[in-house]
């Protein structure tokens, strides 16, 4: 959803195995500054459990997950208001 909103409104996506360039994108986007700033939160967290899932030793607890489930919903339902 963060490539669909940074090609869309700035013709750019990030083509780069760290998220944290497509967050950066996010930061370009041409909304009110407080909403994207609470939606992009949603998508750091979500590429901070997604680095500790796949890079850390550690386990993701059931807790853990649920809320990146909660977050990628909230970031997903916020960003189809912005796209055709």
């Amino acid at each position: 959803m963060a490539d669909a909103l940074s090609v869309f409104y700035l013709g750019l996506r990030s083509a780069e195995a760290d998220h944290s360039r497509s967050s950066a994108l996010v930061d370009q986007l041409p909304f009110d500054p407080r909403e994207r700033t609470t939606n992009k939160r949603h998508l750091d967290n979500l590429c901070q459990k997604k680095n500790t899932a796949e890079y850390e030793e550690e386990l993701l607890k059931e807790a853990d997950a649920e809320q990146g489930i909660q977050q990628t919903e909230r970031f997903r339902r916020w960003a189809r208001t912005k796209l055709p």
